[in-house]
């Protein structure tokens, strides 16, 4: 049985994510190919991306993102839903991998290894949230910028990878 106090905590990420999330696309400059609710072809080759229901999606991302990367873990909603976001956008590993790295600054000696962990978790439960969040936005914008300067043909996302970082 699901903790309803988690699932609350999903829902909450998952209303976050959705906003940025439309339905199917397949652009031609997207390397995760067709994409429906935000689960791509290249991670899913199985899929028929272009039926994918909202229903499949919400059940993918609470067993495959949610259930194993402890999410919950982070107890500042907006932390939590912006870390979750961004594991849709650009890979839980990486995602959490970000968050390690922004938590640096303020955790010396931080492991990055892409694991969502106690370590971490207490470091992101124990930063102060009004010094810490700007920090790991523009953490992770960096990430976007570094995507477009290696791959050109990304520029295209750029606005609206700004508006998801930053929003």
């Amino acid at each position: 049985m699901v903790n309803p106090k988690l699932n609350e905590k999903f829902m909450e990420a998952l209303e976050v994510t959705l906003k940025h999330e439309g339905g199917y696309v397949n652009h031609p400059n997207d390397p995760g190919g067709e994409t429906n609710f935000g689960i791509t072809k290249r991670s899913y080759p199985y899929l028929d991306i272009k039926k994918l229901t909202k229903d499949e999606a919400i059940n993918i991302y609470f067993k495959d993102f949610w259930g194993r990367y402890n999410y919950h873990l982070i107890d500042n909603d907006k932390i939590r839903n912006k870390v979750f976001d961004m594991g849709v956008v650009m890979g839980p590993r990486r995602s959490i991998t970000l968050l390690q790295r922004a938590l640096s600054k303020f955790v010396p000696n931080l492991e990055e290894d892409s694991m969502l962990g106690n370590i971490t978790a207490r470091s992101a439960n124990e930063a102060t949230f009004e010094k810490f969040y700007p920090h790991l936005l523009d953490v992770y914008w960096k990430h976007f910028e570094n995507v477009i300067e290696r791959r050109p043909a990304s520029k295209v996302f750029e606005k609206g990878w700004k508006r998801r970082v930053y929003s």
